[in-house]
């Protein structure tokens, strides 16, 4: 930097004019943090304020808690793909750890729901028509496994007991 751009410089970051500026310069051998420091010296700058350091944490709004703002930060980036992914992870889990128990005078049968869910797919009108037919026949049926799934077990304990409901009455025509 030449002498013309230091007193330039100078002059514009202190606020002092070009002979001011030089002055300082000259007497600093054209150093400009030492021109600075002999202007404020003169009284012609402003010193700048005074800060305050500290290591006490409650004077100090600045700090966060780094774990709790990922973890924040983790729940708003989840993307649709990773929802659907946790999705379908948490009903293969509940397909695998759970089986559709089948009553009829206390006689039992168990098949897993994996394979409810393929018979259902392979041939679901022929499924969902062999069980409300078996409603009709004093069938019941319940979720039986690791999952606490009572909901469930209420619907269908419903749905027997409304194909009871209906057999009751069509008994009395």
């Amino acid at each position: 930097m030449d002498r013309l751009e230091k007193v330039e410089k100078l002059r514009s970051k202190a606020n002092v004019s070009y002979e001011e500026a030089k002055e300082a310069l000259d007497a600093s051998n054209d150093d400009i943090l030492d021109a600075m420091v002999y202007l404020e010296k003169k009284g012609k700058v402003k010193k700048p304020s005074t800060e305050i350091y500290t290591t006490n944490y409650e004077d100090d709004n600045k700090y966060q808690d780094v774990k709790g703002t990922v973890e924040e930060q983790n729940k708003k980036d989840k993307s649709f793909g990773k929802k659907i992914k946790e999705v379908f992870l948490l009903i293969l889990d509940k397909l695998k750890n759970n089986s559709l128990k089948i009553e009829r005078h206390g006689e039992e049968l168990i098949i897993p729901l994996w394979g409810v869910l393929i018979i259902l797919l392979l041939a679901w009108h022929i499924a969902l028509l062999a069980i409300v037919v078996s409603f009709f026949f004093n069938c019941r049926y319940s979720v039986v496994g690791k999952d606490d799934l009572n909901k469930v077990n209420d619907i269908m304990d419903k749905a027997a007991d409304a194909a009871d409901h209906v057999k009751d009455e069509f008994n009395k025509i």
